[in-house]
């Protein structure tokens, strides 16, 4: 349109001129203009596209260092927003132009509901004086309280606005492709600190590596349709992602081991002999080497956090027995753990495992939500393998995201790697987090998409 080439054009030209030294010095005001043209645009693209909002979550995920302070020691962050941006507009489509509330046929919508309903319960049984003194600030409380509700609406909002195969396969080659850069680049040490300031605290975290493991290895892996030269890169890459988890972070058990769970599950789902088989070697290995066996389960500090886990996971049981079922609310636990000696210190700590964690917030009435919405996840994909009749990307993503599931229950007893603990992890961990609950919803809009036979959702 003329209009918009020769005045949009040249109007937004002549903006990202003047703003562009005025962010690069931390003008308020530029970022300010900058923010409210960017929500403009995201706003525009995600009425109009709305499954275009998944592989923006993932690059704001990784890379976009966005972050709006609340005044306390936690930070909103650009997954965040995006996530929000994504979960706000659907409901705003549904009120405004569908005139209702409709929710697809899957069967995890029903324990994501609860386990949303539960942790508010819990977030009001926090405001009692459990213990003597004082408990979490309120912000600290409402923070824990909207992780737990926003990554679970992520992944519901996952399943009704991907809309088609299209904004998936954008989604994980996106993911694939800078978190591949991102291993590449930490091969080299001359590198780290360059991509360490362009990267996000994601690329820290476990999920971040068990995903990228397990995505890269089944594209090469199972994908039959990719061209030769694109699964021989893949298949590189997946070596090197080992080589960094296995040789660069050996002590780092929560790197390595949720990651390594799930690719041996998708070896399991695809071809069960060889899993058997590297099942049976690696335990020959571990039994007749001690040696190697002790540098890779008790390297580096292991040895003591898991005695202090243990620990902490004892006084935390005594805890959790004032409220099983809800819990201490969002956040709480962490400042009455002072009150048990941990190791001869009365001092605050996290239990560094989200079972532990989830119980201790919400009780076992969460936990129990939570597994049940792992188990609906993991079923959808397990039908939607069966409705999958070619080795393309659906397939090799299905078995895929299989593995990650897996390897999500094996990650939340490493540490708050599946839900933040903000005493812990933090909410800049949402950042990693959220991917696992994009890709889990992922795989049940696939299951939904082959069952009811129908390829467009909007």
């Amino acid at each position: 349109h003329p209009l918009f080439k020769w005045i949009v054009i040249p109007f937004l030209l002549i903006l990202i001129a003047i703003l562009s030294p005025m962010l690069a010095m931390g003008n308020l005001l530029a970022y300010l203009l900058f923010g409210g043209i960017a929500a403009l645009i995201g706003v525009f693209i995600l009425l109009k596209w709305p499954g275009a909002g998944f592989p923006i979550l993932i690059t704001a995920s990784l890379i976009i260092p966005i972050r709006i302070s609340t005044g306390t020691q936690t930070s909103i962050n650009s997954a965040m927003i995006v996530s929000i941006g994504i979960i706000g507009l659907w409901f705003f489509d549904m009120i405004t132009r569908e005139k209702q509330i409709r929710l697809k046929p899957a069967s995890v919508i029903k324990p994501s509901i609860i386990f949303i309903v539960v942790a508010v319960i819990a977030f009001l049984f926090g405001q009692l004086p459990w213990y003597p003194g004082r408990s979490a600030s309120i912000f600290s409380q409402l923070g824990g309280l909207s992780l737990f509700i926003l990554l679970t609406l992520t992944m519901i909002v996952t399943i009704h606005r991907l809309s088609n195969i299209g904004w998936l396969k954008a989604a994980v080659w996106v993911f694939i492709i800078l978190g591949g850069i991102y291993n590449l680049a930490f091969l080299i040490p001359q590198l780290r600190p360059y991509f360490n300031r362009f990267f996000q605290r994601a690329v820290l975290d476990s999920l971040f590596w068990l995903w990228l493991l397990v995505l890269t290895f089944g594209q090469a892996y199972l994908n039959k349709q990719l061209h030769i030269r694109w699964r021989v890169l893949l298949w590189m890459s997946t070596l090197a992602i080992l080589y960094n988890l296995f040789i660069m972070k050996q002590s780092w058990t929560s790197g390595w081991f949720p990651a390594l769970t799930a690719l041996f599950f998708v070896i399991l789902f695809t071809k069960p002999k060889l899993a058997v088989s590297m099942a049976g070697i690696t335990v020959l290995l571990f039994i007749f080497s001690t040696q190697f066996t002790n540098e890779l389960i008790m390297g580096g500090d292991n040895e003591y956090s898991l005695l202090t886990r243990l620990e902490a996971w004892k006084i935390l049981g005594e805890i959790i027995k004032a409220n099983p079922l809800f819990g201490l609310g969002p956040s709480n636990y962490y400042f009455f753990t002072p009150f048990y000696r941990i190791l001869g210190y009365s001092v605050s700590f996290n239990s560094h495992n989200n079972y532990i964690d989830i119980v201790a917030q919400i009780g076992l009435l969460g936990l129990f939500a939570y597994f049940w919405i792992i188990f609906e996840v993991f079923k959808a994909g397990w039908r939607a393998r069966k409705l999958t009749d070619n080795k393309y990307f659906e397939y090799a993503y299905i078995y895929s995201a299989l593995g990650g599931v897996i390897g999500i229950l094996v990650a939340g007893m490493f540490g708050d790697w599946v839900i933040p603990f903000v005493y812990n992890v933090g909410m800049e961990g949402f950042r990693a987090s959220v991917l696992g609950w994009f890709f889990m919803g992922a795989l049940v809009f696939l299951e939904l998409r082959k069952r009811e036979k129908f390829t467009d959702y909007g």
